[in-house]
């Protein structure tokens, strides 16, 4: 039940607005739409109160925001969202320019993965080739090579495309046990046990 006004049932423009996406079967283009729908105040057996959103149920042609093709029936929309039009536009061209990840062939500016937990592909070059930030990784640990050894572990940076330090085996001066520390605590040389019975 949308409640943006400060915690309370609200029938905003935004609150009433909902979104979908209709493929164009000609040339696959994402056509982002929008439809405001119609508020009703309604208050059930427990006495909490709020708005029900109800929507058109008829059909409605869209004309393809890229090919300019009908797609005839679609659900009732009362506009395009511009903003995600054309933004799917620009990664059309992108992809017509190969301004592709090399590995996955995902493009710039898309989503990658689900819609709660992925992220938007930005495009990083690497030996004159381009990767989205998840492949990088993998093409990375692969060409430099992983300097852990028994007493230090690393990990990959995909932004700085360098192994940085993660985790440092430490020795309790006290007791002589070995503990893996976070490189940050590296200072803590005594352990938490001979610490206390200091």
């Amino acid at each position: 039940m949308p409640n943006c006004d400060f915690g309370g049932p609200c029938d905003c423009l935004d609150c009433r607005t909902d979104q979908f996406s209709v493929k164009c079967p000609h040339c696959e283009f994402s056509n982002d739409l929008t439809v405001v729908g119609h508020a009703s105040y309604t208050r059930d057996k427990k006495g909490t109160s709020g708005y029900v959103f109800s929507y058109p149920t008829r059909t409605k042609d869209l004309i393809c925001y890229s090919c300019s093709k009908v797609i005839p029936g679609v659900r009732y929309y009362d506009s395009y969202n511009e903003t995600m039009c054309q933004r799917n536009l620009k990664i059309e061209q992108d992809k017509l320019n190969g301004f592709t990840c090399s590995s996955c062939d995902a493009t710039e500016g898309e989503l990658k993965g689900p819609l709660i937990g992925g992220f938007i592909v930005k495009l990083i070059k690497y030996e004159n080739k381009l990767y989205c930030e998840s492949c990088i990784v993998d093409i990375g640990r692969k060409k430099i090579p992983d300097p852990s050894n028994n007493n230090e572990k690393y990990i990959f940076n995909g932004k700085t495309l360098k192994w940085e330090l993660y985790k440092v085996k430490i020795s309790c001066p006290s007791c002589h046990k070995n503990r893996w520390l976070n490189a940050e605590n590296r200072w803590k040389t005594m352990c938490k046990k001979c610490y206390l019975n200091l």
